[in-house]
Order: structure tokens, then C-alpha cells, then sequence
């Protein structure tokens, strides 16, 4: 619930703020006939591409798909009409309260679209920062500080401009300590180059997931989808392998100057329905100021 809060709160006019499969009220108005309108709509050639992958015959399956397609009505290509997100330009907060015992907290900050320079320096970015073990935020927040029980940061690149997140999960009495410790590592991000073991570390990971993805023909058939309907080029993944290998020092610290800024971040605190006062929206904004100062 929390993330889909912090989506809208995040997108207040492009479709991303939306919940995938819709809000309720839609879901409950749908008639046949609206749901095939909606078929016949987008469900048109011109808007498919099919991906098969495994040990097959092409002069067997081409005939197949011929005769399972072959039919369709050519028709035209739907037209996306898709909002442009303004830049945000302030600190952006909510606070929920839910049927939860533990409290999470959730940082969103606006990234380009996964076409843009900057996406290969924020995927590292997010696995130095909050992925695995060895990573800044386990180490600091959950080892030595143990103010999370669990934390991770990702970014999420869209056809569209995405997010970059950093969540965790805690104890109620402690989303003030966290929230102050995990801005002020990602505040360390913008004023000093991370070390070559961490950068090392994330280029091997990034191309190790990437590789690992590709092992299944499930895994084979999803990776060259991805990049056809996102990039529309499957031959994509060479140049997303190359890039990784491009990433510099100086990559990482521009782009964490560029995207965690307080005016580019939504934060979000879910709480359990027991609790009252722990934590505000004045007090979130008070900690993010305490935090900029000292940096």
C-alpha cells in the first residue's frame, strides 16, 4: 500500500501514479463490451511483436504462427497519449497508518528513462548503495547501527522517466534515527567518489544478474522482450553490457549529485494503526534540513 502511495505521490500527473491493474471503482465498472473495446484496441499487430526462444524448427513454428495470427485485422497503431511529469520542485511527504506491527519506510526520487546516459550509473549506484551484504546501507543502517531490519535501494527504469527507491522495514520507535542515517548516506554519495572495490563490485553484479537472467529460455524470451518493447532494439542488452563496463567514479558521484536531492525526493512512512506522533510530515522535512547542513 505504501508504494502505491508513494508512486501517486510521486506522479501527480503522468500514468505511473496509477495502480496497474486500476482503482476499484474502474475495475467494477467494466462491462464486456468495454473490455472488448479495449481488446480490439490495443491488441492489434501493429502493437504486438512475438519473441520465441528454445530448441525449434523455423520452417515448422513459422507456419504456426502464421496460421494462429495470420487473421488478425492489420488496423493501425493506437495512439499513447502519455502526460509529461513536471519536475518537482519541493520535498514531497505522506504519512499512512495500516493494519501493520512493523513501520516501513519508503524514499522515491525521479530518474530519467531507461534510454537516457544516466541509467547505467544509477543501476550501480543502487547496488552500492542498498543491495546485498557488502552494501552501504546494510552495513551502516541494519550491521552497526541496527535501526532496519531489512533495507534495499533499486532503480526503476521505465519507457518513461522512473524512480530510484530506497525502502525499509523497521521498528516503529526508530523511523526518525533511520530516516536521519540513510539521508545522511546518501548525502556521503554526493560529496565523495565511491571506492574502485565498491565500483568493481557493482559492475560484476550487474552483468552477473544480467547473464544469470538469460540462463532459462523463460529468462532469454523476457530479456529480449524487455528490450524490444522498451528499447525496440533487442540487440539492446550488448550496449546495456558495454555501458556497465563504462562507468567511472566520477559517474557515480555526478549522477547521486543529479537525482538525491531533497526537492527531487517523495518520502513515505507507514505505521502501525497503535502508534501516534512518532513520526510528521514537519519532522521529516526538519530531519532532511539537519541532514543538508551538515553536508
Amino acid at each position: 500500500e505504501l508504494h502505491k502511495k508513494v508512486f501517486k505521490k510521486s506522479f501527480r500527473v503522468h500514468s505511473y501514479g496509477r495502480p496497474v491493474i486500476g482503482y476499484e471503482k474502474t475495475i467494477k465498472g467494466l462491462t464486456r463490451d468495454k473490455m472488448l473495446e479495449y481488446f480490439n484496441r490495443w491488441y492489434v499487430p501493429k502493437n504486438m511483436f512475438l519473441v520465441v526462444a528454445g530448441d525449434f524448427d523455423k520452417s515448422i513454428l513459422i507456419p504456426k504462427i502464421e496460421n494462429a495470427f495470420g487473421k488478425f485485422e492489420r488496423g493501425g497503431a493506437p495512439l499513447r497519449q502519455r502526460s509529461i511529469e513536471p519536475k518537482q520542485q519541493d520535498l514531497r511527504s505522506i504519512i499512512l497508518e495500516g493494519d501493520v506491527k512493523k513501520a516501513h519506510l519508503n524514499l522515491a526520487f525521479h530518474i530519467p528513462e531507461a534510454k537516457h546516459k544516466d541509467t547505467y550509473a544509477l543501476d550501480a549506484l543502487a547496488l552500492i548503495l542498498g543491495q546485498g551484504e557488502s552494501s552501504r546501507l546494510f552495513q551502516k543502517i541494519k550491521v552497526q547501527k541496527e535501526l532496519v531490519n531489512s533495507i534495499y535501494s533499486y532503480s526503476i527504469s521505465f519507457k518513461d522517466p522512473g524512480l530510484f527507491l530506497v525502502e525499509a522495514s523497521l521498528e516503529k520507535n526508530r523511523v526518525q534515527g533511520a530516516l536521519e542515517n540513510i539521508l545522511s548516506e546518501l548525502s556521503k554519495l554526493k560529496v565523495q567518489t565511491v571506492s574502485s572495490e565498491e565500483l568493481e563490485r557493482a559492475k560484476i553484479n550487474l552483468k552477473s544478474d544480467f547473464i544469470y537472467k538469460k540462463e532459462t529460455m523463460q529468462g532469454q524470451v523476457r530479456s529480449l522482450g524487455f528490450f524490444q518493447a522498451v528499447f525496440g532494439d533487442i540487440s539492446y542488452q550488448k550496449k546495456y553490457l558495454d555501458e556497465i563496463d563504462r562507468i567511472t567514479k566520477k559517474d557515480i558521484l555526478r549522477v547521486a549529485r543529479r537525482y538525491l536531492s531533497v526537492s527531487n525526493m517523495t518520502a513515505g512512512v507507514l505505521l502501525p494503526k497503535d502508534v501516534k506522533g512518532l513520526i510528521e510530515e514537519k519532522d521529516i522535512r526538519r530531519i532532511t534540513a539537519e541532514v543538508d547542513k551538515k553536508f
